[in-house]
């Protein structure tokens, strides 16, 4: 009868290490609530563009396969499908809301938020979104800018300025809690996602 209870004390400590471990596996996006609905309104990314402003991360250094590999060490979900690294595929890629808020050279980041959206060849859907809030920033001149925001799981760093067509360009980084670390590719999305400078 001892044995049994020792058997039984052990089987239930096993099962709850084993939970702890899954529930802890670092992954930032996926499908699992991935229904209608389920997914924040258009918009809430960037409160400063008076219309819900979407851009869009791409890469013009890498091909699909790396740029898909590079999303993948982001998020952690390793059934991501393909990835079109094109700016304007209209299959596959990544889009963004930025709101990079400044008040006097000052990052504001109360008022600034990342919000990127994946979709992969494996749905019509985009995975979950992953929202970021903006943590510091700061001004490098006439309209170019650096700004971090992050999550539980780590932080991303935009470095970017206006072009001519009042647009933001610029590259986007990310540095994950696990260590792991890497470029996302480049980022466009309408200038009104700047504010301030």
């Amino acid at each position: 009868m001892k044995s049994k209870i020792v058997l039984l004390l052990v089987s239930v400590l096993m099962l709850s290490a084993c939970g702890k471990k899954s529930s802890g596996n670092g992954v930032r996006t996926g499908r699992g609530n991935n229904v209608a609905g389920a997914l924040p309104a258009p918009g809430t990314g960037s409160a400063t563009c008076t219309q819900n402003s979407w851009g869009r991360i791409f890469s013009q250094s890498m091909n699909s396969q790396q740029f898909t590999q590079s999303l993948i060490n982001f998020t952690g979900f390793q059934d991501m499908g393909l990835v079109d690294s094109n700016y304007n595929s209209q299959t596959s890629g990544v889009d963004l809301q930025l709101s990079a808020v400044f008040s006097g050279n000052q990052f504001n980041p109360s008022a600034s938020r990342l919000l990127i959206r994946i979709y992969d060849s494996n749905s019509v859907s985009p995975l979950n979104d992953i929202s970021l809030a903006g943590q510091t920033g700061q001004v490098q001149g006439s309209g170019t800018f650096q700004a971090n925001y992050s999550d539980q799981f780590g932080t991303v760093t935009l470095r970017g300025q206006r072009d001519g067509a009042n647009m933001i360009y610029g590259q986007i980084t990310y540095q994950n809690t696990d260590g792991s670390s890497g470029q996302l590719g480049e980022f466009y999305v309408a200038g009104c996602s700047l504010v301030g400078i």
